[in-house]
């Protein structure tokens, strides 16, 4: 099928399902094997990137990094397909400005300082769900670049940031005020809100149809055994949102009658 033109750079999976003639969850299914990219479109998403690498080699990284196709928000190419764009510049409590380093080690972490994403980043967990009920939640660390190259140290993106993760009240405990019900909901996306690049399809098409055949994507990056341990900050946000959701359940099964009260 090498005569057949791709018109896109890349496409939602629906639009990806007709053009190759089968269903999403056949990409889907793909995508749980490793064996295309299955991408969530971020704009503007605040963030910061997890990398593998020293604070010398990160800076060092940052200089070879062209201008995205993002142009009117000043972001840099972490690949063909994922941006980002680095806000050192930050204002305190008075509205001063103040100026961050691009990197800082973080009790053995090497991150960025908050940023914002766009682009394609490849979804690496919550695809079976998406298969199973065709609706995942997603969290603060389901996402990498899409198909970086293969020299690159970003190893993750961290989403979900406050703008004043930076600021020294963020290192204290969170209140259970201060979790937002809407959250949750801005994380939800269906079987139909994720892409597909083409550079992917033209594979599937070189199959000739026969996609179980399909070679498996270069394995997701290793991440050191330091790495593995999550954030704290990000840590106190899923243990708040578990306790609250503990919460919520036992208030259902004590007052059962005040999910099915008639309102007049």
């Amino acid at each position: 099928m090498a005569d057949i033109k791709i018109p896109f750079k890349f496409c939602r999976i629906e639009r990806a399902a007709d053009f190759l003639n089968c269903r999403i969850e056949d990409l889907l299914t793909l995508g749980l094997e490793n064996k295309i990219n299955i991408n969530i479109m971020l704009d503007s998403e605040n963030s910061r990137l997890l990398m593998n690498c020293s604070l010398d080699n990160a800076e060092e990284w940052r200089t070879t990094l062209l201008n995205s196709y993002y142009l009117c928000a000043g972001a840099n190419a972490i690949s063909d397909y994922s941006s980002f764009k680095f806000d050192i510049i930050s204002l305190d409590s008075d509205d001063n400005p103040v100026f961050n380093p691009y990197f800082i080690d973080d009790n053995g972490f090497v991150i960025s300082c908050i940023g914002r994403a766009f682009g394609l980043w490849r979804l690496i967990r919550c695809l079976d769900d998406l298969i199973n009920y065709r609706v995942a939640y997603i969290d603060s660390t389901n996402v990498v670049p899409c198909s970086p190259p293969e020299n690159s140290p970003v190893v993750q993106l961290l989403t979900g940031i406050d703008d004043h993760a930076d600021d020294e009240d963020e290192t204290s405990d969170y209140e259970e005020d201060d979790y937002c019900e809407e959250d949750d909901y801005s994380n939800r996306i269906t079987d139909k809100d994720v892409w597909i690049t083409g550079h992917d399809v033209r594979r599937l098409l070189d199959c000739d149809g026969d996609y179980f055949k399909m070679a498996s994507l270069n394995e997701i990056k290793n991440i050191q055994p330091g790495l593995k341990e999550i954030h704290p900050v990000i840590n106190r946000h899923a243990k708040n949102r578990e306790e609250i959701l503990i919460a919520a359940i036992r208030f259902k099964e004590e007052q059962p009658n005040v999910f099915f009260r008639k309102l007049y």
